[in-house]
């Protein structure tokens, strides 16, 4: 509000820490010492864009000034010692002259404001769209876990985006071009897209991105099969409507893109216009710009660079892209957002007395990093089924081979693991034994076990005897406290190979069922809990519950920093799953 008001004291403030404002639809006041400033006009309009970078600001300026884009808001937030991103955007949500958020990131320094921020945006109908650094390998130090190596920094920001109803684009462009394209995007819509062009390579250019995107491309409907077919056309069965030449005129292509648009196989109609955009755009140009979209998304590529017909489409509120690649950027991105996560209920009597029970399994551990079955008895507290285990203490120093010293009360055939709370893979250390049959074999695995971790340097005395489990499927099922957006569970395909396939899904935690559902949905590995080609169906529904169960611990205290199950085996349908791994840390004291 201060700085809405022009607070002196808070722009001098602001000013030290490189804070820059300009408020081109209202006052026109600016408060920076950027060049691009000293353009002679800056066009009014709705986009508000919030930056990390005073230069980005500057340079998103220029561009959109170039392209005809008005600018409501644009605010260079410095170092943030003062006035943070979501501070900035709930400020932005209030205001009349804004339609549209634009952030560019560089980090998400204070997530739980930007958060709300967005949830309030949604509610008022503004769309936010971010773009972000962070994408490459460059980024924070992973954690020990596999779960941890698998979901990086970007990995972690689409998910932050994804449950707050963030537009995240790939693309510095986009950011700019694609909201003409959102307001009709309050709404799921399935990735799938009809293409019509004038121009058949530059058309294939889009396609081929939107491949890579996870976006399909449906083929002509009847009505323009045949609306083509009597012009001498023949579009049935490609997947692009092509209408290179012959359909470049007028009196075809207008009721072509309405019939596009119109056509329910798809959410979304891309056109792409050749050089007819640059030379003559009463052709084609115009006819986008005069179709009645009813509500459907519609992207426009201009293959030539064609800065008038950019400008004409622009004046009539539709979406024109310069490159394929930003033009695709926009399309996945519209077809991708979904609406803010839900948020769980956390007062419920099911949920608190699960937290109840997680909370009471942590209450007598000082250890910040538990041993196997210490974790696997918190995972159980929160409603993970968990393989049957039992843990026996014994001083293998002692000479006697006697097998009855070892009592063994589970169903053999068992897994004799070592238990340390410093040593996160055991199997590196010959820490595992599978496959005992019977009490002197537990005994010789005990021996085994011992005398390969003292080689390694590690004294073990505490051993974990488990019955061994059967199933359809392996999963990997993770959590951990990330620095920026906190909690997030994961869960991918998992034994072994889980680092090398980074096949997972990821959301912040904690999650209702649906969205655990949703989250199998997106593992590519899971297609065999499907019954693919025949194969038995896995217990999908118990898969689900475990990974509730498992984001339960964003709820605790104390505060959990990593845990994981590796493998959770997956039983046939209705016959539930296993935890038969268990990694957990606990954060220190003062997080």
């Amino acid at each position: 509000e201060a700085i809405e008001a022009g607070d002196p004291a808070i722009q001098a403030c602001n000013v030290a820490s490189g804070f820059a404002f300009a408020d081109t639809a209202e006052t026109g006041l600016t408060l920076s010492v950027n060049a691009v400033l000293e353009m002679k006009s800056i066009q009014a309009g709705g986009l508000a864009v919030v930056s990390q970078s005073g230069s980005i600001l500057g340079s998103l300026l220029s561009r959109g000034a170039a392209r005809g884009f008005g600018f409501s808001k644009m605010l260079s937030i410095g170092n943030e010692s003062d006035v943070g991103v979501g501070e900035v955007m709930h400020m932005l949500v209030n205001d009349p002259q804004t339609s549209t958020i634009l952030l560019f990131l560089e980090g998400l320094r204070g997530a739980e404001q930007i958060a709300a921020a967005a949830r309030a945006a949604h509610a008022a109908g503004k769309p936010v769209v971010a773009y972000k650094l962070g994408r490459s390998s460059l980024g924070r130090e992973l954690a020990a876990t596999h779960s941890g190596a698998m979901t990086g920094e970007s990995a972690v920001a689409d998910a932050f985006f994804k449950a707050n109803g963030i537009v995240r684009v790939n693309m510095f462009e986009t950011l700019l071009e694609i909201p003409a394209l959102l307001d009709t995007r309050l709404r799921a819509r399935r990735p799938r897209v009809s293409v019509m062009t004038t121009s058949g390579g530059g058309a294939a250019t889009v396609v081929d991105r939107l491949g890579e995107l996870g976006v399909e491309t449906v083929p002509a409907s009847d009505q323009l099969v045949a609306l083509l077919d009597a012009h001498g056309i023949a579009v049935a069965g490609n997947p692009i409507v092509d209408v290179t030449m012959a359909g470049a005129r007028r009196e075809v292509f207008a009721p072509a893109i309405q019939a596009l648009i119109d056509d329910d196989a798809s959410d979304a109609a891309i056109v792409v216009a050749g050089s007819s955009a640059q030379f003559h755009p009463h052709l084609t140009v115009e006819p986008i710009a005069a179709a009645v979209r009813g509500g459907k998304p519609l992207a426009v590529f201009l293959v030539p660079d064609a800065q008038d017909s950019l400008r004409l489409l622009a004046d009539a509120g539709i979406a024109a892209f310069r490159t394929p690649e930003s033009c695709a950027d926009a399309v996945a991105a519209l077809l991708q957002w979904r609406q803010p996560q839900a948020l769980m209920e956390r007062s419920s009597p099911d949920i608190s007395a699960r937290v109840e029970r997680i909370d009471a399994a942590l209450s007598d551990l000082c250890s910040s990093k538990l041993d196997e079955a210490q974790a696997a008895a918190v995972f159980a507290a929160a409603g993970v089924p968990v393989a049957a285990t039992r843990v026996i203490e014994f001083d293998h120093a002692v000479q006697d081979d006697s097998a009855e010293r070892i009592d063994v009360d589970l169903a053999f055939p068992l897994a004799v693991k070592m238990l340390s709370n410093t040593i996160t893979h055991k199997t590196e250390l010959g820490g595992v034994v599978l496959g005992v049959c019977d009490p002197a074999g537990v005994h010789a695995a005990v021996m085994k076990i011992a005398t390969s971790a003292a080689a390694h340097g590690e004294r073990v005395h505490r051993f974990m005897l488990q019955s061994m489990v059967q199933g359809v499927a392996e999963a990997v099922v993770g959590y951990r406290l990330d620095a920026e957006v906190g909690p997030i569970i994961s869960v991918g395909v998992g034994g072994r190979l889980t680092e090398i396939y980074q096949d997972v899904a990821l959301r912040l935690a904690p999650v209702e069922r649906d969205s655990a559902m949703a989250m199998i949905d997106e593992v590519k590995g899971f297609a065999v809990l499907r019954g693919f080609r025949g194969l038995a169906r896995g217990d999908v529904d118990a898969l689900a519950d475990a990974i509730v169960s498992m984001s339960l611990l964003a709820l605790a205290r104390p505060v959990v920093s990593e845990a994981e199950i590796n493998p959770l085996i997956i039983g046939a349908q209705g016959q539930g799953v296993s935890a038969v791994d268990a990694v957990l840390l606990l954060a220190e004291p003062d997080r």
